[in-house]
């Protein structure tokens, strides 16, 4: 949300915007399924292609497949190196009426929607100054440190001036001390 009451020299600073932690694109949930009657459950990212699954437009995206190690699911598949990439499907998972557990592999449309997306979260984390920080609030933290800096540099001055002070108030009384000293011994004719 922009606010234009919080915007400083750019227009970022004024936005505010509540964002999942850097890194983290998806929800996360369990996916609670059967395999002959007995409960299981699947940690998983439920991406963009979990919904766009649900649009009749798009059944043509995703293919029945075995889930297997080459099945992954889009928000690890995003992550993998070019050597990887060749040998793993991207999929999502979905749990039936009947709570059995189907993976369908995506199209590569819905793979590459799926990282614009993440590119998207990424401008809008930028914005909101997760990744920069605002120009304000870099000038706020260094005038404190300069403050702080400041402050304990002038203690120490004061002390080191103090104990000169007092070294000099001292060496100074007992050169009067001295004088005063002579002077009487003078007077009294020693």
């Amino acid at each position: 949300m922009y606010d234009p009451a919080k915007a400083g020299s750019t227009i970022a600073s004024g936005i505010e915007v509540d964002l999942p932690e850097r890194g983290t694109y998806w929800n996360k949930l369990e996916l609670e399924y059967a395999v002959e009657e007995e409960g299981q459950s699947l940690s998983y990212e439920m991406s963009w292609a979990y919904w766009a699954y649900l649009d009749k437009a798009r059944e043509a995206h995703f293919t029945e497949a075995e889930r297997d190690e080459n099945a992954v699911g889009i928000a690890e598949y995003l992550d993998l190196d070019e050597r990887a990439l060749k040998t793993k499907n991207a999929c999502i998972c979905r749990v039936n009426a009947d709570r059995s557990l189907s993976t369908y592999q995506v199209s590569e449309a819905v793979v590459q929607v799926c990282a614009e997306l993440r590119k998207n979260l990424d401008v809008l984390r930028e914005w909101a100054g997760q990744y920069n920080e605002f120009p304000e609030k870099v000038v706020e933290r260094v005038q404190e440190e300069l403050r702080k800096e400041y402050e304990a540099d002038k203690k120490k001055l004061l002390a080191e001036m103090a104990a000169e002070k007092k070294g000099w108030e001292s060496e100074q009384l007992e050169q009067i001390k001295a004088e005063m000293k002579a002077r009487l011994l003078k007077l009294s004719g020693h």
